[in-house]
């Protein structure tokens, strides 16, 4: 059977939504997790395909020295996104015996039909999953444990530059090129079904629109020069519209009349209204809004819980807004946080 490893790494303190995520992992037994953190881990019920390592950032500085020849600095957790695709290197002990590595994050809930996406690649001999059909998709992109793909970031020009600077560069993406590959590409939907992806668009191209060797480039070349076989779909709910709900039952992740690999919520864990729940034992049945993840066994406390929420949005607003005036006339400093 084919063997899958994701490795998550965290620094600081795992998020209060961390449950959520354990809980998920439990539905594709089928993947081994790894969540590698220099958080001492409090007393979760971990499924036995999720496992969590300590390491910190000084020990990842010394592996990183070791497999690359070159270390950098790491300001912040988020630097870490830049050193995903060479994790294989990195972390080439963690992922012996695997058939296939990848890294991903902990802000997902996943469906059992991540194991059917997962395999149905497997099949075809991919060399790289991908998750997207924007860019290469950090939050989960499987890469095959070979030395090709384990070395495959060296085919950038810029993967010094990166390791060795303290600046997030969106290296495991498309670095500054989102808003041309949404115009490009455009949102799979009902309505406009994903018949284009990145693989469509020259790597001259993105390169004319910003100067940097991502990682998204190199793969787009590696695949035209038929060294680089991609299995990829776009399979993770990533936004939540006004008024929009996803139902997760039993696992399963229900949104615009469609069952998702997983749920990212990268956008609304932006929104200050939007809250996780305190809940000991995942529900069977849950489903997650504009404001947050809500029991359906609940429907009068959801109410309730819906409008505190909301008020608590607005609080946060006005708050935001008071300090950004403030600091307008010099008094204070402006909210680092946009007003949402």
């Amino acid at each position: 059977m084919t063997r899958f490893l994701v490795i998550c790494t965290y620094l600081g303190a795992l998020p209060k939504y961390f449950n959520l995520f354990a809980h998920s992992c439990g539905f594709v037994p089928e993947i081994d997790f790894l969540v590698l953190t220099d958080a001492t881990p409090k007393d979760y019920s971990l499924p036995p395909n999720l496992k969590i390592q300590r390491l910190t950032t000084e020990e990842f500085q010394s592996r990183t020295q070791h497999a690359l020849g070159i270390s950098g600095p790491i300001p912040s957790g988020y630097k870490l996104n830049d050193y995903k695709p060479m994790y294989g290197e990195i972390f080439s002990d963690l992922i012996a015996g695997y058939d296939y590595w990848g890294s991903g994050d902990i802000d997902l809930i996943f469906s059992p039909r991540l194991t059917d996406f997962l395999m149905a690649g497997a099949a075809e001999n991919a060399d790289i999953i991908n998750t997207s059909v924007l860019w290469l998709h950090g939050p989960l992109t499987l890469f095959k444990n070979s030395q090709s793909m384990c070395t495959l970031y060296q085919k950038s020009r810029h993967w010094k530059n990166v390791v060795e600077s303290s600046a997030h560069f969106a290296f495991d993406e498309c670095g500054t090129k989102y808003a041309y590959l949404d115009r490009e590409v455009g949102f799979p939907s009902e309505t406009d079904p994903h018949n284009r992806s990145y693989l469509d668009i020259s790597p001259e191209d993105l390169l004319n629109f910003q100067d940097f060797d991502c990682m998204s480039t190199v793969v787009i070349r590696e695949r035209n020069a038929g060294r680089c076989r991609i299995f990829q779909e776009f399979v993770f709910k990533g936004y939540i519209w006004p008024g929009e709900k996803v139902l997760v039952k039993d696992g399963e992740i229900l949104a615009e009349n469609n069952s998702w690999c997983a749920y990212h919520w990268y956008s609304e864990k932006r929104r200050r209204k939007f809250s996780y729940p305190s809940w000991r034992t995942v529900p069977k049945t849950f489903y997650i809004d504009q404001y947050g993840f809500f029991d359906a066994r609940t429907p009068w406390l959801n109410r309730w819980l819906h409008g505190l929420a909301f008020s608590q949005g607005v609080l946060r607003l006005l708050h935001d807004r008071v300090l950004y005036h403030l600091g307008q006339i010099g008094l204070g400093r402006r909210p680092t946080r946009p007003f949402e």
